[in-house]
């Protein structure tokens, strides 16, 4: 148990899952309740993983109504394989489910996610129950280029993949996951697909010149599936005058934004992309 601005409190349930917590500060606290192998549950939530109520103690006040019914949590386990049937360590393998965000429905994280060792292995544990869906990604791919190449040649790369083996998220197909189910699903294939690279420079019609600092980010078009895709991010600044190259970019219809921060204020300029073949763009604002 936990108050803002405040020491927590927290107790430890007898063998008959009997708790007291005892002379508590009034204010507003949020009461969560945790046990090795289940799902923790905050009070007034609706269920495991979802947000509670906050809890207000009044002086003298004494709540003897805080009862926890904890689900066993859900375990998926796996490998993944390149496509000369080897395994692959160090990716990231995510879980996402549907959430609403912002009154719209779309994928998002849930449950973390895990790398792979080096029998290409993963296990993703503390998992509610629910469809998951699975995304393997390759984590060098988000890394922006340190030198440039010559030619515009696509490149091949690692793009994102999703259960059951498909680069395209439209693909995905959920896993099921019941209460203290361990799932081990089939192997997970990475293939090298066609990639391409996205350059240009942004550019300021004002006066002011470039600001020191420039953040990019290419993020789906389709915003239900943005939770599926890592962004690929990069950073401009003033010495480069502005230029940028994003890398392993698979084919697809993406937005391009800019981001950066003058005297505490946050600017930003979006720009849709359609990726195709080597992309050159121009990001301007005025």
């Amino acid at each position: 148990m936990s108050a803002e601005n405040r020491s927590g409190y927290s107790a430890v349930a007898d063998a008959s899952g009997h708790y007291a917590l005892q002379d508590i500060d009034p204010g507003q606290y949020r009461l969560s309740a945790t046990r090795n192998g289940f799902v923790p549950l905050q009070y007034g939530a609706r269920g495991p993983s979802q947000g509670g109520a906050p809890l207000t103690l009044n002086p003298g006040q004494h709540m003897s109504d805080t009862s926890f019914r904890l689900v066993p949590h859900g375990v998926i386990t796996g490998r993944v394989l390149d496509e000369d049937g080897e395994p692959v360590q160090y990716l990231q393998v995510s879980t996402m489910r549907y959430r609403f965000v912002n009154g719209k429905r779309q994928l998002a994280p849930a449950g973390g996610g895990t790398g792979t060792n080096d029998l290409g292995e993963y296990r993703i544990f503390g998992l509610a129950p629910g469809k998951y869906y699975l995304t393997v990604t390759y984590r060098r791919q988000n890394m922006m280029a340190q030198e440039r190449k010559s030619g515009d040649t696509p490149d091949e790369g690692y793009v994102p993949t999703y259960y059951p083996g498909t680069n395209d998220p439209t693909g995905a197909v959920a896993i099921e996951l019941g209460p203290g189910a361990v799932l081990n699903v089939a192997d997970l294939t990475l293939r090298k697909t066609r990639t391409v690279r996205i350059r240009g420079h942004v550019v300021n019609t004002m006066a002011e010149g470039l600001p020191q600092r420039i953040m990019l980010r290419l993020m789906p078009r389709n915003t239900a599936f943005m939770g599926f895709f890592s962004m690929l991010t990069s950073q401009v600044t003033r010495n480069q005058g502005g230029t940028f190259e994003l890398r392993g970019v698979a084919p697809g219809t993406y937005t391009l934004m800019a981001q950066w921060s003058d005297n505490e204020k946050s600017y930003s300029v979006r720009q849709p992309v359609d990726v195709a073949a080597v992309t050159s763009t121009t990001l301007t604002w005025c």
